[in-house]
């Protein structure tokens, strides 16, 4: 589960609207809509403490990359 988060996750999604020939604001929806609460699920899913510290981190990293994508995509930076 830990190798679908973090960077992985990005591209995923990414490649899934690209796919789908569908804009960046879609990508955007996801991680706005439905991203928390799939982190919520899996995170209760694992096990091990190192495991959940790892996928804190994977998350902590999308999190800071699409704040930033957001701001970009609206003109902001």
């Amino acid at each position: 589960m830990l190798d679908h988060f973090g960077s992985m996750d990005i591209w995923l999604n990414f490649q899934y609207c690209a796919y789908k020939d569908e804009p960046i604001h879609k990508a955007l929806e996801f991680y706005n809509n439905k991203y928390n609460d799939e982190v919520q699920k899996c995170r209760g899913l694992l096990n091990y403490e190192a495991s959940c510290k790892i996928f804190d981190e994977k998350v902590s990293f999308t999190n800071l990359f699409v704040d930033r994508f957001r701001r970009e995509a609206e003109g902001e930076i």
